[in-house]
């Protein structure tokens, strides 16, 4: 995961990844609620969890963008659960993880209200005007 958080070039497209988003999603007046997941790899504790550096660094760039935050590893931390009983391997949630993941976003809904008013929702044959610059 850190190849993309420090070269600054592959950065720089998640970023401008970010502008493309906001860009399209304000043009419809739509907010963006970005949800930061964590990986179950690695670890086996919260407290040695080793990438919170890199989920502060995504929060910042989608504060940036205008975007609405959500870093589900609060939520997770906060259930009282292992890391072991919220995964079916390194990589996806077990249905325990899954329903906490979206509680955390239920609550975030309700506590920004903003998110949802007078939100226009585009249909899947709805295209945009501009292109995605990569």
């Amino acid at each position: 995961f850190r190849y993309l958080h420090r070269d600054p070039e592959k950065w720089k497209s998640v970023v401008d990844g970010f502008a493309d988003i906001a860009a399209a999603t304000s043009a419809r007046g739509a907010r963006v609620l970005l949800v930061v997941l964590p990986t179950l790899r690695g670890f086996d504790r919260w407290e040695d969890y080793p990438y919170e550096d890199l989920h502060r660094q995504v929060i910042e760039a989608g504060n940036a963008a205008g975007f609405e935050t959500l870093d589900v590893l609060s939520a997770w931390r906060a259930s009282g659960r292992s890391p072991s009983e919220l995964r079916v391997d390194e990589e996806h949630p077990s249905v325990i993880g899954h329903a906490l993941v979206a509680e955390a976003i239920h609550s975030k809904l309700l506590s920004s209200p903003a998110l949802l008013r007078n939100a226009k929702v585009a249909s899947a044959t709805e295209s945009s005007s501009k292109r995605p610059s990569r």
